[in-house]
């Protein structure tokens, strides 16, 4: 999906009664550290590297998520005894699921 100039491209999208939960998914081999100041690393057989955050790039797809939902809301939503349906209120969450 895009929007705006911003790319996002969802793993997992759950929606449901009260809002929408965006899961970043990766499959990671080693080991998985996230120090103090929220940077990720990864380690397989004794060599560390950087990575980018899952949970950051979860967090920009859902803000993409929100801006497409918000924009074409009127278009996407229908109406209930003459009322539009509105996104205010909607949760919005996002989770990170890292497995081997």
């Amino acid at each position: 999906m895009c929007y705006d100039g911003e790319f996002a491209q969802i793993d997992h999208l759950i929606v449901y009664t009260f809002g929408f939960i965006v899961i970043e998914s990766k499959s990671i081999r080693g080991e998985v550290q996230v120090n103090a100041q929220a940077e990720w690393s990864r380690g397989y057989r004794q060599q560390w590297q950087g990575m980018p955050s899952p949970i950051k790039q979860a967090e920009l797809k859902l803000r993409v998520l929100q801006e497409v939902l918000t924009h074409n809301a009127t278009k996407m939503l229908g109406r209930v005894l003459g009322i539009q349906q509105g996104l205010g209120g909607r949760c919005y969450h996002v989770l990170c699921a890292i497995s081997p």
